[in-house]
């Protein structure tokens, strides 16, 4: 493109940033038994003998280089391109003086939405520089993760057997199931194509409305795109936003991902050449294209989007060098935001983060502040860290807190739509055909490398992998390998030193019957995935017993019924912040999510990551319409109106008839359908939800209704249903309908066209230190949608639950320290 200017840098070597804190690490990047007392793991954080913990005290003092993020104080310029120049100038003069003095290498600038920059310098000079009149913070720089389970880390997966009899149990089953065994055909009366999309309303919105993303445009800011995928495309590209295709700085991109960048390694190369494709994953989730009318998945296997119509910006901020691949620095998001308001996207997907967030103004949370005041929205996944104090990452706490909370930055930010995941109502994976004997089956797996031929080859048993563990007559054949003992790399490498075909991990014996994700194997080509432990077991019994045993890697998949089909996804981060305000802030389909992989392929995976692309795609299709009903509206209020309508008609996902807790699906499941079905929002001192904070006595809250439609708008107000949860230690947290009431000063109201009606409601909670929660409910009459204000309030003292324990002492159950 003419003119823009993408790279910003002060050179051109981008090192990769030091990840601060002790309670993050990196995803997976080795394969490590799980603890046997998860209890001290978190014991042993803290102590003296942490070298991690070591390592960075000694680095404060040190003049070790480190990466910083310093942010001016001058923020008065920003928002064009006349104010950028400006800043960008005012920088170059501003480091050519501390250069010297504070020893500062500039990295990138910033100067569209945040004035400031990335830059290296030693770790015992950031609190001097921090003292100069013109900054006003120095930070050390933060990485973040992609947020996806890869269908397969999720810390309490569902057990084969459950999978395998929600299957058999559905009606549309006629062949019987060996133990292990797929239907080798797809049931003809399950919806194999778009079961997300059906979940979250996207076929009636485009039905009713005309909602498919055409006009608008997607930022995804992930690990990168494919644009050559067949499901990349637009159905008509004169209708598309951005006509200005810059196929000058890479011939690969199409009226469907007309723009990227890679800041991660400084060029045009946008497609993720690691084993991740995770950012292809997203797109595809978000805007992919790959049915004409009248096809389905099942009769041609391509996906589509929930926003098949929108364009993409492949704004790719993790490294295609396998070393630094694991990580995106603040400084490469914060340069990816800017550019995705100034190209024009209308939403920003962000599937990435770190735990344990705070929605304080940093770089990235002010780059967040401003894209959203410019009238485009970050949508950003909550994380995939379930409660805190969880040993499995999922719905348990072992501790029994309050405070449990583990909403991932920056999805905690107050300028974000941050995303719950739910799970899909149906799984698809692929499938390796299995010859034990004189016997066939169809067995699930899940490919990290290589590609699938479809050959049978033999396969042996190579127990954890090590060199002496492989027979002799490896080669050429498939090493079926338990995890443990060493890294997966090194799993890898001992299989290709022993000739073998490709590799098939399982899991072991304390990671339970599931699929795992695998890192540090990007240098590796042949086939290399995952399979059921049950379903490793028993091949392995097979060739211990002298059986012959092949297996045929497909490139064939199976769709089969969820077991916890439109439930929260086990792995979701709960709310609230640690200062109590709502979040996460709505839920899409990320639990088992299939979609577009690079060069035509596809596959599965799970995160929050999935969910909100799901979101993302959803918002896009909400503001096409709105802009073609409300052609008036300035972008920052129908931004403001479409997450409205999102949060007030999202769907309440129930167990046995009980909502599950906003503070982990938020106002709920993304209905598009609804969102634009309804004439009328609501919103409480103008916000979407309701954070009541500390409350110890009766406290009140006034809904206010907007007619923004052309027809009166009936409710009805019925009793309303107070949520607590149970907090065990050492148990899962459910929800139950407490007998606490919120009661409103209303039964019935109306709102006319163009007009406003209130009615507030009084929430009267119970004694003693408990979370209270629940949706302001009011229900349409006839055809009118119904509306629903979330709220979440915590009883009792927030601030007395003990977060530290007297020496000597360890957190556990029954330890006087967890009592309150």
């Amino acid at each position: 493109m003419t003119g823009f200017n993408w790279r910003r840098l002060g050179g051109l070597s981008v090192t990769a940033a030091l990840a601060l804190s002790v309670l993050t690490t990196p995803a997976l990047a080795a394969d490590q038994p799980a603890p046997s007392n998860p209890a001290g793991a978190f014991a042993g954080l803290f102590s003296p003998d942490n070298p991690e913990l070591a390592a960075f005290q000694d680095l404060q003092g040190s003049n070790e280089r480190v990466r910083v993020i310093v942010l001016l104080k001058d923020q008065s310029r920003l928002g064009s391109d006349t104010g950028e120049a400006q800043s960008l100038a005012t920088q170059e003069d501003l480091v050519a003086q501390w250069s010297e003095k504070y020893g500062l290498q500039l990295e990138r600038q910033f100067g569209y939405l945040v004035n400031g920059f990335a830059a290296t310098m030693p770790a015992d000079k950031m609190a001097a520089l921090e003292a100069e009149a013109a900054v006003a913070s120095v930070k050390r720089e933060r990485v973040y993760q992609t947020t996806d389970v890869a269908a397969t880390e999720r810390a309490a997966d569902i057990s084969r057997a459950v999978a395998q009899s929600a299957l058999a149990q559905n009606a549309g089953t006629t062949q019987a199931l060996a133990q292990g065994a797929l239907a080798t055909q797809p049931q003809e009366n399950v919806p194999l194509e778009d079961a997300s999309r059906d979940m979250q309303g996207a076929p009636a919105a485009l039905a009713d409305a005309g909602a498919d993303g055409t006009g608008m445009v997607i930022a995804i800011v992930d690990t990168g795109i494919d644009p050559t995928h067949r499901d990349m495309r637009i159905d008509n590209c004169d209708t598309a936003k951005i006509k200005n295709i810059n196929t000058a700085a890479n011939p690969a991109f199409t009226c469907k991902v007309p723009n990227g960048y890679n800041y991660a390694d400084d060029n045009f190369e946008i497609v993720d050449t690691t084993s991740s494709m995770h950012g292809m994953h997203v797109a595809g989730i978000a805007a992919a294209n790959g049915l004409d009318e009248g096809q389905t998945f099942a009769t041609t296997g391509r996906v589509e989007g929930m926003a098949p119509n929108a364009q993409l910006l492949a704004m790719k901020v993790f490294s295609n060098d396998p070393a630094r691949s694991r990580g995106a620095a603040d400084g490469d998001i914060i340069a990816a935001i800017e550019d995705s308001v100034k190209l024009g996207a209308d939403v920003i997907n962000l599937s990435l983060g770190s735990d344990n967030g705070f929605g304080y103004s940093n770089g990235a949370g002010l780059a967040i502040e401003e894209a959203r005041a410019k009238g485009v929205l970050p949508v950003i996944s909550a994380g995939n860290s379930g409660l805190n104090f969880s040993p499995s990452g999922g719905e348990d706490d072992m501790f029994g807190k309050w405070d449990d909370g583990v909403i991932g930055s920056p999805s905690a930010h107050d300028a974000t739509l941050s995303v719950a995941s739910i799970d899909n109502n149906f799984e698809t994976r692929s499938v390796a055909r299995v010859t034990v004997g004189d016997k066939s089956e169809d067995i699930f797996y899940e490919l990290a490398t290589g590609k699938p031929d479809n050959e049978p080859r033999e396969a042996v048993a190579a127990g954890t992998g090590k060199p002496e563990e492989f027979p002799e007559n490896t080669a050429g054949k498939y090493a079926l390998i338990e995890r443990g003992g060493i890294t997966f790399g090194e799993k890898f490498g001992n299989a290709q030193k022993a000739g073998a075909a490709g590799v098939i991990i399982y899991n072991h014996e304390a990671g339970g019957d599931s699929m795992i994700s695998m890192g540090g194997i990007d240098e590796y080509t042949f086939p290399g995935g995952v399979m059921f432990r049950s379903d490793a077991l028993r091949l392995v019994k097979a060739i211990e017993a002298k059986t012959p045993v092949t297996i045929a890697l497909t490139d064939e998949a199976r769709t089969t019924p969820s077991a916890t089909a439109g439930a929260p996804s086990n792995f979701t981060s709960w709310g609230p912040t640690s200062n109590l305000d709502f979040k996460p802030n709505i839920s899409g389909v990320g639990g088992n999510v299939y979609s577009t992989l690079n060069s035509n392929t596809y596959g599965s995976m799970s995160g929050t990551s999935m969910a909100a692309p799901n979101v993302a795609g959803s918002m896009a299709s909400v503001l096409q319409v709105l802009g073609e009903r409300f052609p008036d509206m300035s972008r920052a209020d129908r931004l403001s109106l479409a997450e409205t309508l999102l949060m007030n008609t999202a769907e309440i996902p129930r167990h046995d008839g009980v909502p599950y807790a906003p503070r982990q699906i938020g106002a709920g499941l993304v209905r598009v359908d609804h969102a634009l079905a309804s004439q009328v929002h609501a919103r409480v001192d103008g916000a979407n939800s309701v954070a009541l904070g500390q409350v110890n006595g009766p406290v009140s809250f006034t809904v206010t209704l907007t007619n923004h439609g052309d027809k009166e708008a009936a409710y009805a107000i019925p009793r309303q249903e107070v949520v607590n949860e149970t907090n065990n230690a050492n148990d899962t947290t459910s929800t139950f309908i407490s007998k606490e009431t919120l009661t409103a000063d209303r039964k019935v109201l109306t709102v006319a066209p163009g007009e406003t009606t209130q009615v507030t409601f009084t929430l009267t909670p119970s004694k003693g230190n408990h979370f209270v929660e629940g949706w302001a409910v009011l229900e349409g009459v006839q055809e009118t949608p119904d509306i629903k204000v979330p709220y979440l309030g915590f009883a009792g003292d927030w601030n007395a639950e003990p977060i530290f324990v007297a020496p000597g002492q360890t957190w556990g159950e029954g330890n006087t320290s967890t009592s309150s």
